[in-house]
């Protein structure tokens, strides 16, 4: 799914900036599906509509040309292309300080994961069980995946309160399967007293 721009003022390479501060460049496009049905009454979109774009983004500068570094993924809508005059500034930067440039490049250009939240009910004594299962999922999982390793755990029950176990689920919002699911690239587990 990733892509140039299309309907976007910018493409993959551009610099942008967004809500979050400073001089951002595009590493990555990919297109945004509505993950459920618009709740206004007539909705605006239903379920796997194409709604936006996930734009992710690594920080090379602050606002005032200091060295930075970050990645995130925002929607698209959030990010502007930098004017012919802030360009030249990022362009004079990395000239001037090579080293700074390809420390910059080297930098990960993932964004730190999103978690979604599973809350568990399941007696102590099976917890090291769920921790087994947990361990057989591949790197990259889908929910589907997910609740056959929780259907083999005795007496484990999901979204019930109060619950013993936050299962945390780490994801990025671009990468879904087929059905426009989620695909989950590790998880946590939390004990709740």
């Amino acid at each position: 799914m990733d892509h140039t721009a299309g309907s976007l003022p910018f493409a993959v390479g551009d610099w942008v900036t967004q809500y979050s501060a400073g001089y951002w460049k595009v590493v990555a496009i990919y297109d945004k599906y509505a993950d459920e049905d618009d709740w206004r009454n007539p909705p605006t979109y239903r379920k796997g509509d194409h709604i936006s774009y996930w734009v992710v983004l690594k920080k090379g500068f602050t606002p005032k040309m200091k060295w930075s570094n970050a990645c995130e993924c925002v929607d698209g809508y959030w990010c502007a292309p930098v004017s012919p005059e802030e360009k030249a500034a990022i362009e004079q930067a990395f000239e001037a300080e090579p080293a700074k440039a390809g420390k910059f490049e080297a930098a990960t250009s993932e964004p730190r994961p999103g978690i979604q939240n599973c809350w568990i009910t399941l007696p102590k004594e099976r917890i090291p069980q769920l921790e087994e299962e947990l361990a057989t999922l591949p790197p990259r999982f889908t929910g589907e995946q997910l609740q056959e390793v929780l259907d083999r755990v005795p007496e484990l029950t999901v979204d019930v309160l109060p619950a013993t176990i936050l299962l945390n689920l780490f994801l990025h919002p671009y990468e879904l399967d087929e059905n426009l699911h989620f695909i989950y690239c590790g998880y946590s587990l939390e004990p709740l007293d």
